[in-house]
């Protein structure tokens, strides 16, 4: 069964949000953005007429990722490991454990960048969205579906209770494998 996921508000500035990557497949944490969603996949796919492996999603719009962003686990021991998005295209991870340097679950580093973000099956991670930069949360003058918010396009879809984005992960299945990368939020 596939399912789209809806991000829920947690807090005042911060959008928070819990998934399991479980795809062989090894892709790098930044590229989480791309799999994040500004409409529906389910009705994308189903105004296509289409399943998800066929589905066409070049169309569709992502979210893309602001100043302040986090992905963050845990290790082993339960100490916290994260990336950060700084701006400008550039990540920024730590890790609290002296054993694993590493914040993805890919030790042999399959995926396209040798930096220690490499995710394979079997990462549980957290997405922490920051609303905007340089803002005051709440400052909306405007009325739904255009409330022009002070903090961007995030708090205006927040503020007009639509969700901020659906992940949804896609991989490519021409060796006839089922979609195991559904999870229902």
């Amino acid at each position: 069964m596939r399912h789209s996921y809806l991000l829920q508000l947690t807090g005042p500035i911060k959008y928070i949000f819990n998934f399991y990557y479980s795809y062989e497949t090894s892709i790098p944490l930044s590229d989480i953005y791309n799999y994040i969603w500004l409409q529906d996949p389910d009705v994308e796919c189903e105004n296509q007429g289409a399943d998800w492996e066929s589905c066409d999603m070049s169309e569709v719009d992502k979210l893309v990722p602001i100043g302040g962003d986090i992905i963050d686990t845990f290790s082993k021991d339960g100490m916290n490991k994260a990336v950060r998005y700084m701006g400008d295209g550039e990540w920024f991870t730590t890790s609290e454990d002296v054993n694993e340097s590493n914040v993805g679950n890919d030790t042999y580093q399959t995926c396209e960048v040798n930096d220690g973000t490499c995710i394979t099956r079997g990462f549980i991670g957290r997405i922490i969205f920051n609303i905007g930069e340089n803002c005051t949360a709440g400052n909306c003058p405007g009325t739904c579906p255009n409330p022009n918010c002070e903090c961007g396009s995030r708090e205006d879809m927040i503020h007009c209770g639509d969700p901020m984005g659906w992940l949804k992960f896609k991989e490519d299945f021409s060796d006839g494998q089922d979609d195991e990368g559904s999870q229902e939020e």
